[in-house]
């Protein structure tokens, strides 16, 4: 279970690291362009860094392709974390959303194990975003089509596969 929020406290002063500004899974509207203007101007416009749990499901999921595109968009930091239940072939190679994979090769996404970030803390995730939100913006790559549907049929994954990391 990850909590809405993951905070550290500093003798009286308690600071945020993590606030879960992640799309609802039902908006109200099959309007395109408004939620991605509600993912720009009310999620990502916001925070600093997005930072992706990949689990089995997750490079299936249209929102999270349209959340990764509007951080881009936005040139803020991206990280992925690899969960114990993301999809990994038979190589060791991890299953992680297109756009996401695109940004891990070129250099400008952080990809973390979760056990790391379980082990490291708040300490470690600090550094994680520090990084990620130093990288030079000439690394993204934001080309792909956005993903119309979250159960991608078998053309588009061939003509937009996910990624597999190793």
């Amino acid at each position: 279970m990850l909590p809405q929020d993951l905070s550290r406290n500093r003798g009286s002063q308690r600071s945020t690291i993590i606030r879960n500004r992640s799309l609802e899974r039902a908006k109200d509207s099959d309007d395109t362009e408004y939620i991605m203007w509600s993912l720009r101007d009310n999620h990502i416009k916001a925070s600093s860094c997005t930072i992706v749990l990949c689990g089995p499901e997750t490079f299936k999921r249209k929102f999270v392709d349209w959340e990764i595109d509007a951080t881009l968009d936005k040139e803020h930091g991206l990280i992925g974390v690899q969960l114990p239940t993301c999809t990994i072939n038979n190589l060791g190679r991890a299953l992680v959303p297109g756009r996401l994979y695109d940004n891990i090769e070129s250099g400008y996404a952080v990809w973390i194990a979760w056990q790391a970030l379980v082990q490291g803390g708040p300490d470690f995730l600090r550094a994680q975003i520090e990084i990620a939100n130093t990288k030079l913006k000439s690394l993204i790559r934001n080309g792909r089509q956005k993903m119309g549907r979250c159960m991608p049929s078998l053309s588009s994954i061939f003509q937009n596969p996910p990624g597999w990391l190793s």
